[in-house]
């Protein structure tokens, strides 16, 4: 996964959804959602539990989408793009068990739901083997 020392190199990518599933357009008075401790925290975490696929030979990413309720607690998670059967499970696996909690999103200061996508990047030569 290759954890970077900047906010610069994390790609996490925001979709964010209404509980009513129309678009929410994160403006002045919105606030995006962000993990407690910080993103590199959240990476820092998942390189710690994430374990390469022993068959897996090429780097790639599994895209993680998952629902954060109003308190910021992660519900709902599935793979919108994946790499292979076992780096998806592994990716799914590795996000379930981290002790990862986020501050909520935020219309006019009320906490709202949202979905977020996660990217997470297998690399064999520079991670840990199954």
């Amino acid at each position: 996964m290759g954890c970077e020392n900047s906010t610069d190199n994390l790609d996490m990518e925001v979709f964010l959804d209404s509980i009513e599933e129309s678009t929410i357009m994160f403006g002045g008075n919105e606030e995006y959602p962000r993990p407690i401790g910080g993103m590199i925290n959240l990476y820092e975490k998942l390189e710690e539990e994430l374990k390469v696929p022993p068959r897996l030979s090429e780097k790639g990413k599994v895209f993680i989408q998952f629902s954060l309720d109003t308190l910021g607690n992660i519900t709902e998670t599935t793979i919108i793009h994946g790499l292979s059967e076992a780096a998806d499970r592994e990716a799914l696996r590795a996000l379930s068990v981290i002790d990862v909690q986020f501050i909520p999103a935020k219309i006019d200061g009320r906490p709202v739901e949202v979905k977020m996508v996660l990217p997470v990047t297998f690399d064999p030569e520079n991670q840990n083997k199954e």
